[in-house]
């Protein structure tokens, strides 16, 4: 695949063998910017219109140009526990920004801000955004695609990976320039530790361990589908319907023509 072979380099500087779990110990000196010292605690009349409903609660425009994910009003532990993890990687990220990654504008007790981005990758795909698109040029795909490889490729520089499932067309949206940013790590493992969420058949590796911790080869793959997507317009195989028939190509190392 054309997009494949040009986003190959990104990953060419990993010390580790890709099916092990990123060691922080081996990342490298990031920048550091100062983080916030107050945090504002927004009333119900700063946010309106939902937009989702995530892992631990809802999300809401929040402002001009924010939005806001809000802990549910009767949250189970494991929604607080995601809450948790999402303000620890948020954190660490807001110390260490990155352009493929979503900015954070504010994390409080039970919530946390985000600048507003435009529509999802699979959005503009499936034209459910809100203006009808024109199809990408090969330009903009090839750019996307590098563009995805750059934001995973930090997220492990900084010890932070998502289960298959989160490195989707659905987790990484557009913004105003039309530029790639990953979105949401509520079920993310950070350090090591396991992630909150199972992986999606379509992105899942025929190399997964089923330790419940993410890894650099896992990820990886799922990125492959992520740029088959931006290639093709659809994930592989969107003829296969029925539950567990494209996890069984995939473990028998059966995948698309991609000439």
């Amino acid at each position: 695949m054309l997009v494949a072979a040009k986003t190959t380099a990104s990953f060419k500087n990993t010390p580790h063998h890709i099916d092990r779990p990123y060691p922080v110990q081996h990342q490298r000196s990031l920048p550091h910017t100062t983080m916030p010292q107050t945090t504002v605690y927004p009333s119900e009349s700063d946010y309106y219109d939902f937009l989702a409903c995530g892992l631990y609660g809802d999300v809401y425009k929040y402002g001009d140009t924010g939005v806001i994910k809000r802990l549910l009003p009767e949250p189970q532990a494991e929604d607080v526990e995601s809450l948790e993890i999402e303000k620890s990687i948020f954190k660490r990220l807001m110390e260490n920004p990155h352009p493929r990654i979503v900015r954070c504008l504010d994390i409080g007790d039970d919530y946390i801000v985000l600048e507003r981005l435009q529509e999802t990758l699979r959005a503009r795909f499936s034209g459910e955004g809100a203006e009808v698109q024109a199809p990408p040029s090969s330009s903009c795909r090839l750019r996307w695609a590098v563009e995805a490889a750059e934001g995973l490729n930090y997220l492990h520089q900084l010890g932070i990976l998502q289960p298959e499932s989160d490195v989707s067309a659905t987790n990484i949206m557009l913004d105003s320039e039309d530029h790639l940013k990953y979105i949401d790590f509520s079920g993310a493992s950070i350090d090591g530790r396991p992630a909150n969420v199972s992986y999606c058949e379509r992105n899942i590796s025929p190399h997964s361990v089923g330790t419940g911790v993410p890894t650099v080869g896992q990820e990886i793959f799922a990125l492959g589908s992520v740029l088959y997507k931006i290639e093709t317009g659809h994930m592989p195989y969107p003829e296969l319907g029925k539950r567990g028939e494209v996890e069984k190509k995939d473990k028998a190392l059966e995948f698309p023509e991609v000439d």
